[in-house]
């Protein structure tokens, strides 16, 4: 039975984000046991009439005028509207998804409600934003309302599309309003303009308007570069399909189907869980719809397995202009085989870049071709490993680094590394395990990098500058703002030393929750990792700021 999950998480694991806006370092979302029981509140008041109108006044006491009745809710339950708020939208409670939509309904009230005086008074707008700056302030709160009421109405918890669809229309104009009327939204603001489009959907109010726009996303030749815009891209077909069938065009429904069962048989796991749920879970029969049924149904959902080849297919992406499959067809480099391009003209773009690389790579294929059999199977091992995004290659290196708290430490950190072969292990995933793991500061440890690379004294730090000048190019078409996380692996002679360079969208970094104990995961086993001890002395540095 596809259901989604009805367990709270726990307080440490909630988090708080706003688009478009830094949240001050240290802060905190309300204790959840104090938002629940504010939220105990809202059924009652929802019954009663509204509490009566008063006049406000400021610390010194002076009037504010007549307090809005928003505003006044907004004091009786402070912690469940700064919990609606400011929580991320995937880690709301279930049980409280009704209550912080009520929140936010209300608090988007307030601020069209109140003065610029009283939402000062109650600290929604600083002292020194006055003027323009207040009503940007306003802007910005009512759109994250709006994005966050919207979110939590399209749940399948919830399912009211109709809401959601009033809340994101209003965020449009509001957005078309302070960029100019002719402007495009889907390029302003592309996330609002996707869920706009996906509202009108499953809301059924308008299917021409529903297809015009989500035939405008589909049809967007740089969808491909991020892999946002792939989710974008393959949701958008999803929904249309659905609306096209409604419109009689049965035959360009079924071409897109067609195109989406053989995306999500490559892809299997390519969108998440939360994400596959409400889209075969609302707005579809669940026993009926094409897509999923062509799959497998719920068997194939809910029995989907990570294998090598589909996680090292996740991976693949134009390295000039990160294009992905399947908008393109991407070719390897035939003599390095280790990266991909989408067309000639992208691997001639990107030749000064890649040149060296390309060269050492090679060279290195040349070695495997020579080497005995075993040598031979641990070097191929050893490459499928570094290719395949396990944890120890992507999210600890965000802990590690602690980008969450400082994203400038992607191209002044390094982590090191070390890892011992385990040939027996069934899974290729598996065959290499981390015995130790430490940060370094570049500038403290280029005699130490240059050791264990066997390079000459000097051309460490020539070396990962021009990985980071391959790395900003490639990154450069990217709708996303990109961050680089450089590690360097070593073991014993037989595995090659291998300097890499990760990319990882800096809104992921900030959706992450920073895990202290990153170690214990960098290895499917759990076992423990320590700390490396250099040569040069030079100390582990991941908590010095």
């Amino acid at each position: 039975m596809l259901t989604p999950s009805k367990a709270t998480l726990p307080t440490g694991k909630l988090r708080a984000k706003l688009e478009g806006l830094d949240l001050p370092a240290g802060f905190k979302l309300p204790e959840l046991e104090l938002v629940l029981k504010d939220a105990a509140q809202v059924t009652h008041l929802m019954r009663s009439p509204p509490p009566g109108q008063y006049e406000g006044r400021n610390a010194k006491g002076e009037s504010i005028g007549t307090m809005p009745v928003a505003l006044i809710y907004n004091t009786m339950l402070p912690n469940l509207f700064k919990f609606s708020y400011f929580c991320e939208v995937e880690d709301v409670p279930p049980e409280t998804l009704g209550q912080c939509i009520w929140a936010l309904e209300w608090f988007i009230r307030a601020l069209i409600d109140s003065s610029e005086l009283q939402l000062r008074t109650v600290g929604h707008i600083l002292p020194h934003q006055q003027g323009k700056m207040a009503d940007k302030a306003r802007y910005v709160m009512t759109s994250n309302a709006r994005f966050k009421a919207a979110t939590h109405s399209l749940k399948p918890e919830i399912d009211r599309p109709l809401e959601a669809l009033r809340h994101l229309r209003a965020a449009m104009e509001a957005d078309q309003e302070q960029v100019g009327g002719s402007a495009d939204m889907w390029k302003t603001n592309p996330g609002l303009f996707f869920m706009h489009a996906v509202a009108l959907a499953r809301s059924r109010t308008d299917d021409s308007k529903a297809k015009e726009a989500l035939s405008h996303i589909i049809n967007d030749k740089n969808i491909d570069k991020g892999a946002a815009g792939m989710v974008y891209l393959v949701e958008s077909k999803i929904y249309l399909s659905r609306v096209l069938q409604r419109l009689g065009d049965n035959a360009k429904a079924q071409e897109y189907e067609q195109w989406l069962v053989k995306w999500f048989k490559k892809n299997p796991h390519r969108l998440p869980d939360s994400s596959l749920i409400q889209i075969f879970t609302t707005d579809t029969d669940v026993e009926k719809d094409p897509i999923l049924t062509a799959l497998g149904g719920e068997k194939w959902l809910n029995n989907r397995r990570h294998t090598t080849k589909t996680d090292i297919r996740l991976t693949r992406v134009c390295r000039h202009c990160q294009a992905r499959e399947p908008q393109v067809k991407l070719s390897q480099c035939s003599r390095c085989k280790h990266i991909f391009y989408c067309s000639r003209e992208c691997q001639v773009a990107n030749f000064p870049y890649h040149k060296e690389s390309c060269k050492e790579h090679a060279a290195y294929l040349a070695r495997i071709a020579k080497v005995v059999p075993d040598k031979a199977q641990l070097a191929s091992d050893w490459y499928t490993w570094r290719v395949t995004p396990v944890p120890a290659n992507l999210e600890c290196l965000i802990h590690a680094l602690g980008l969450q708290r400082d994203p400038s430490r992607s191209r002044t950190h390094i982590v090191f590394k070390q890892v011992e072969y385990v040939p027996q292990a069934k899974s290729r995933r598996d065959r290499f395990k981390v015995v130790g793991a430490s940060v370094f500061r570049l500038d403290d440890i280029w005699s130490d990098l240059e050791a264990v690379m066997g390079l000459n004294k000097g051309e460490g730090k020539t070396y990962i500058k021009e990985m980071l000048e391959d790395f900003d190019n490639s990154t450069r078409k990217t709708t996303e703002n990109m961050l680089p996380m450089l590690d360097l692996m070593f073991g014993s002679r037989d595995i090659e030393t291998y300097l890499g360079i990760q990319g990882v969208a800096k809104s992921q970094v900030e959706d992450s929750v920073y895990d202290a104990n990153w170690r214990k995961l960098l290895n499917a086993s759990n076992e423990p990792v320590g700390l490396l001890k250099m040569r040069s002395g030079i100390q582990d540095c991941e908590k010095i700021f």
